[in-house]
């Protein structure tokens, strides 16, 4: 009685590789105001819970916070519910940044993740948002049903 042994002979066939081009964003996406807003995951150095008392300490450095909701608030040509208001909390959320071995640290609302999605996704600003573009928003994503500006941190800070 002979056996039959099957071989597959899809290991000898020739297979077309599929190289992807396709380029990943990083951000941390952050609510400032009601607004969500996206920062390059690069110069995001940590997420803070700090005691709301004006400064905090990093790396040997005194940080002062500074705020970001203000010339958001511009940028967005909304006053309404972007305000210069500190949360009601003892304890906040901050973004340590660093920009050109500069640290910063910025108050914000919430922080809801790190996401990476395809560049393609991120779209300029849209012409009827321009004003936001020349104060420190670079472009805007759809994220979980809700518009998220992505931010020049380096225009907004300086």
């Amino acid at each position: 009685m002979s056996r039959v042994i099957f071989r597959s002979t899809v290991a000898f066939a020739a297979r077309a590789r599929t190289i992807s081009l396709v380029e990943r964003a990083s951000f941390v996406v952050f609510t400032l105001g009601g607004t969500r807003c996206a920062a390059p995951v690069e110069v995001v150095e940590r997420v803070l819970r700090v005691a709301h008392d004006g400064a905090l300490r990093f790396r040997e450095q005194r940080l002062s916070l500074l705020d970001l909701a203000t010339p958001l608030a511009q940028a967005l040509s909304t006053d309404a519910h972007l305000s210069k208001r500190m949360p009601e909390t003892s304890a906040l959320r901050v973004l340590v940044v660093n920009i050109d071995d500069t640290w910063y640290a910025v108050p914000v609302d919430a922080v809801h993740e790190v996401c990476t999605i395809d560049a393609a996704l991120v779209m300029p600003i849209p012409a009827d948002r321009a004003q936001g573009n020349r104060a420190g928003i670079r472009a805007i994503f759809r994220r979980q049903d809700h518009d998220v500006f992505v931010l020049d941190l380096v225009r907004l800070l300086r």
